[in-house]
């Protein structure tokens, strides 16, 4: 993709319209502090990406410099022209060459449009590990975005697994102390039976009742086994129309796919669709022959409860008969009612107890789905990292730590010595030394003596830090952390071959960073670079040196974008246009563009400090034509 053209029509700043045609190579934006330039790179960003992605200070700048005028850039993919256009308060609009509206520009456009870099940002890159994540991530592309979009979807599933398993155990602990309350309620029974049977003349009568309390409980269970049968059938009736809905979506989904032009690919697509409908079937089936069953159970369910109201009356008449013995009948039925409630209990408590299983298999299911995921963004990143090595050549280097951000890690360890009332002193050799998983082995195989003991750390205070975790119910929290990549740039600072001549980037002067960086950034994509200022930090030989080389080497590959006021960069480099802005009555407009002969008297004016400046140096420096 390459931008050809940018128009900023009825701004503030630029007045009635500012058109800007850009070279597919290099174009490089000059001009007088104030004029405008960064607004013009700005603009370019604004347009083609999201409002999200810029602070509050910029959108303030683009709303004062564009007011109500309109951004129009003109971007080329495939030999194929498309307008974006965007005002403030807006969302952009896209047109095709025959000025049509694009609704959709995910098949035309994937991923990001450009990649920008604003003044200052590139030696912030050198000691931001964020930043140099971002920009390889960027650089990864659409598996990283998949990867990230299903590890939000598994952070959620996870979050309400262990939300059902924290309600899961209250609700076991509940049953469980109701379940001892009531632990006594047998022998209780059967001591109040043997006493009613002592006291009952008529044996026809005591037989009967008898009889009757028996069935009462049988009427309780099966009560209680109709209803979860109805919330059982209920749920699969729900799950299966989720289902159903959620393979009718995709099955839309798969419809709308662009045709990938292989056979084979294609053919499987097909397969897919078929299958999907032969299972979208099934599902209809299964509903339709459950919310039959449901239908039955229903007259059934009925049924029992007439037949239940009618023995209950009878047994009602039965206890009447024995109004002498009211008293141990009356403990007796309530007894059997606790009995029954009792062998109720230990029923849920045992489906409980399965339930409690499955969660815990899931979780531990979820729990290594989000170590896999992690996993294959580093393998992501390293293959990204050693192809730029590969390319960028061997005195910069690209290194992935795998694991290496320990901050979730040491994040969680500080709230616990926080929750605990503790002073830190070292227990930042858990996070430089463990990781979480080894961390959660230690405390839930009992090794804790061990673990500290290779962390040079005091057993009493892992302990001390493993009860906080228990007290305040972390475990899970802890589960769930793992530790991301850490990104790192490297500069060779010497000759020699070694891994010690290369210095890491946070340790690296500001101008070594920019000369780390700024290589890194030409070679990481081949979308449209922006960059306010290259040339910040970096001395005007490596400048003409080095950097010029990059560029001409990189313009060949992918479309350059500069605001500079070092006339290396165009000149050295070769520009092959150049666009002078100066600011007039309330409005910056372009006085000068073109190549750089076309532009010579420019450069030498503003960049260089005029000619007679540049001549003055040139006598100075003994410099003979």
């Amino acid at each position: 993709m390459k931008i050809t053209q940018l128009k900023i029509i009825k701004s503030n700043l630029f007045g009635e319209s500012l058109e800007i045609d850009l070279s597919d190579k290099m174009t490089c934006i000059m001009g007088g502090r104030g004029t405008g330039k960064t607004t013009i790179l700005t603009l370019i960003k604004w347009c083609l990406t999201d409002d999200t992605l810029f602070a509050k200070n910029e959108l303030n700048l683009i709303k004062s410099n564009l007011g109500s005028g309109v951004v129009e850039v003109t971007v080329e993919s495939e030999s194929q022209k498309y307008i974006f256009l965007k005002s403030w308060g807006d969302e952009f609009i896209v047109k095709d060459a025959q000025n049509n509206i694009v609704s959709d520009i995910s098949n035309i456009f994937s991923g990001k449009l450009i990649d920008y870099f604003s003044s200052g940002s590139i030696e912030q890159i050198g000691t931001d590990p964020s930043q140099r994540m971002k920009i390889i991530d960027g650089a990864v592309g659409s598996r990283i975005d998949e990867i990230n979009r299903n590890l939000t979807v598994l952070r959620a599933e996870i979050e309400k697994n262990q939300s059902e398993i924290f309600y899961s155990r209250e609700e076991y602990k509940g049953i469980n102390q109701e379940i001892s309350q009531l632990s006594n309620v047998e022998a209780q029974l059967k001591e109040a039976q043997e006493n009613l049977a002592k006291s009952t003349a008529n044996e026809k009568e005591k037989e009967e009742f008898d009889s009757g309390l028996t069935m009462q409980k049988v009427r309780h269970l099966e009560a209680s086994d109709l209803k979860s049968l109805g919330m059982y059938i209920s749920e699969l009736i729900s799950k299966t129309a989720s289902f159903h809905a959620f393979l009718q979506q995709h099955s839309s989904s798969l419809k709308t796919l662009k045709q990938s032009q292989n056979p084979q690919i294609d053919q499987q697509i097909k397969l897919i669709e078929g299958l999907v409908k032969s299972v979208s079937s099934a599902t209809e089936q299964i509903t339709q022959e459950a919310n039959s069953f449901k239908n039955g159970l229903q007259l059934i369910t009925r049924e029992f409860s007439d037949r239940h109201q009618v023995e209950d009356l009878h047994f009602a008449e039965v206890r009447k008969k024995l109004e002498s013995n009211r008293e141990l009948f009356q403990k007796v039925a309530a007894l059997t009612e606790a009995m029954t409630k009792l062998t109720l209990l230990k029923v849920k408590l045992n489906e409980l107890i399965e339930r409690g299983k499955a969660l815990v298999e899931k979780r531990r299911e979820y729990l290594d789905k989000l170590q896999q995921m992690y996993l294959e963004k580093t393998r992501n990143r390293i293959s990204l990292a050693e192809s730029l090595n590969q390319k960028i050549g061997k005195d910069i280097k690209i290194a992935v730590m795998p694991m290496g951000d320990k901050t979730a890690f040491e994040n969680f360890i500080r709230e616990m010595v926080s929750l605990g009332k503790m002073k830190i002193t070292n227990e930042h050799l858990i996070w430089e030394l463990s990781s979480p998983k080894e961390f959660l082995v230690a405390l839930g195989e009992n090794k804790i003596a061990e673990f500290a003991k290779q962390l040079n750390l005091s057993t009493e205070r892992i302990e001390a830090i493993s009860k906080v975790i228990s007290l305040h119910d972390k475990k899970f929290e802890l589960e769930s952390i793992v530790c991301d990549d850490l990104i790192n740039f490297y500069l060779k600072i010497d000759s020699s071959d070694d891994q010690s001549s290369y210095k890491q980037t946070e340790y690296l002067s500001l101008g070594q960073r920019c000369t780390t960086v700024l290589p890194i950034l030409f070679s990481i994509a081949n979308i449209p670079l922006i960059i306010d200022q290259p040339e910040d930090n970096l001395d005007n030989r490596f400048v003409a040196e080095t950097i010029h080389r990059i560029i001409k080497e990189t313009k060949e590959d992918r479309q350059l974008i500069f605001v500079t006021h070092n006339p290396n960069i165009p000149v050295v480099a070769d520009s092959e246009h150049n666009v002078f802005i100066n600011y007039n009555e309330g409005n910056s407009a372009i006085f000068n563009c073109g190549t750089v002969e076309d532009v010579k008297e420019s450069i030498v004016s503003l960049l260089e400090g005029g000619r007679q400046a540049f001549t003055q140096r040139k006598i100075c420096y003994g410099i003979e034509d």
